[in-house]
């Protein structure tokens, strides 16, 4: 029961936010970046590329602050999401341009995106769960 909730709230996440699915598979890759979930990285790099992102964007998302692949509203976006996964409070700066660029329903949805996400890292990590092959 619990395993298919957490599906259902994989899948909402997915496919029901107002957020577009690349911004959403953008978080998501960044969240696997600093969770060290290699899971959850192969799990999405295929997604990601499906919809929309590149490559080259995805290889550059570790250096997402200082690359020009990224826009000012993607910036805002992955600013927020490291704070919400490494557990600090977004700088101020950081919430007035996340404020600039996404309404609170919006914020209110990267938020429960990248913490979903980060829990699931870390569920998949201390069950040493291993990677699926993909099909």
């Amino acid at each position: 029961a619990m395993m298919k909730a957490s599906y259902e709230t994989a899948m909402a996440l997915r496919h029901d936010l107002t957020l577009p699915r690349p911004l959403i598979e953008l978080a998501i890759m960044r969240t696997a970046q600093l969770a060290n979930s290699g899971y959850e990285w192969h799990q999405h790099y295929p997604m990601a590329l499906a919809n929309g992102l590149s490559a080259e964007k995805i290889s550059a998302l570790a250096n997402w602050r200082t690359g020009p692949l990224f826009t000012e509203k993607e910036q805002a976006a992955l600013a927020f999401s490291e704070a919400t996964v490494t557990g600090t409070d977004p700088a101020p700066e950081d919430f007035k341009r996340l404020q600039q660029h996404y309404n609170p329903r919006e914020i209110v949805e990267i938020a429960m995106l990248v913490s979903q996400y980060f829990a699931t890292a870390r569920f998949i990590h201390v069950l040493g769960i291993p990677l699926e092959e993909q099909k």
